[in-house]
């Protein structure tokens, strides 16, 4: 059915969700080992699987929560990226009943903030457990070959008008067929600057 929006087809959105997916798979996955080593560091000897997935998924939006609400305090600060003072902001702003006072006062300490001193309060009491696993970096970026320049492939270009230094690469012949009159203007262009260097 359709909703007489004019709106995305499935056939569109289904790349771009599949995408998605495979993100939130990657960060679910690291937030469920995360909860189950705090669950296991304060005590608990098993959990149900959905108990698990359903606290997973609590961690992973707040933390996307947290990045929306600092990037934009950055945004209203005219930066491209987020700092601490940013975070921090954004973390009394998700935890709306502990403010402090002078929060809104731009010169404020934010030492002050109900957030900063419960975060430095736990951190000095707490034992810090190392993650489980060892994560790789996100998003995984493969090396790219890259393709060899007409130069380094030991190759001559099919015109005069494609330098060494580009990729050697097969040109369709519709390119040379335009590329072709280019060359011969070019040619046409560096005869008469050698003649006038002559005179």
């Amino acid at each position: 059915m359709n909703d007489g929006g004019g709106g995305e087809s499935l056939k569109d959105t289904e790349p771009c969700l599949k995408k998605r997916r495979k993100n939130d798979e990657f960060a679910q996955a690291i937030a469920r080992i995360a909860v189950a080593q705090v669950c296991e560091s304060v005590g608990f000897q098993g959990f149900q699987q959905s108990a698990l997935d359903t606290f997973s998924d609590v961690a992973c939006k707040y933390v996307r929560e947290i990045g929306k609400v600092s990037s934009f305090y950055a945004d209203l600060a005219g930066r491209t990226e987020c700092n601490v003072f940013d975070v921090v902001q954004g973390l009394e702003d998700l935890n709306l009943s502990q403010g402090f006072v002078g929060a809104s006062d731009r010169d404020s300490c934010l030492v002050g903030s109900g957030i900063v001193k419960d975060l430095s309060q736990f951190v000095n009491l707490s034992e810090e457990i190392g993650f489980a696993y060892s994560v790789p970096s996100f998003p995984v970026v493969k090396e790219r070959k890259l393709t060899p320049s007409f130069l380094q492939a030991g190759e001559t270009p099919p015109t005069d008008v494609i330098p060494l230094g580009y990729p050697c690469v097969s040109i369709p012949k519709r390119i040379l067929a335009y590329l072709y009159p280019m060359q011969k203007k070019h040619q046409r262009q560096s005869m008469e600057m050698s003649k006038n260097r002559r005179f």
